[in-house]
């Protein structure tokens, strides 16, 4: 049987336990996000740098192009990376870009969630 719909953007959050330890909270709320290591590998560095191209993030942590493009994706999507060009960047601390831009992700996504059930109450 073929499936009727088609995921176009998908992230899990999850409240881990143990809380982090001191110097472990970036990496705890990302893998509370569902970034995986590799996601986790490319923002700690984008951190630290102006903006790198895929191919120069791709040359500092030696992962397959394929598992890198997707762990951007994801990092974009969830609106902790920002992409000019094809430059990614850290643009604002953790905490700020999960407060405006993920909190914007989410709403806007339940908000669509909301209407279409909304459809079904009002038949």
């Amino acid at each position: 049987m073929t499936e009727r719909f088609e995921s176009i953007f998908e992230f899990k959050i999850r409240l881990l336990r143990p809380r982090p330890e001191k110097g472990e909270e970036i990496n705890w709320v990302l893998k509370s996000l569902g970034v995986d290591d590799i996601g986790i590998k490319i923002y700690n560095l984008l951190m630290n740098k102006e903006g790198l191209t895929t191919d120069e993030i791709l040359s500092e942590i030696g992962e397959e192009e394929d598992k890198v493009l997707s762990a951007l994706d994801m990092l974009y999507s969830i609106g902790v990376v920002e992409k000019l060009g094809s430059a990614y960047f850290v643009e604002h601390n953790l905490s700020d870009a999960l407060r405006t831009k993920t909190l914007k992700i989410l709403s806007k996504i339940l908000n669509e969630l909301s209407k279409i059930a909304s459809r079904a109450i009002n038949r």
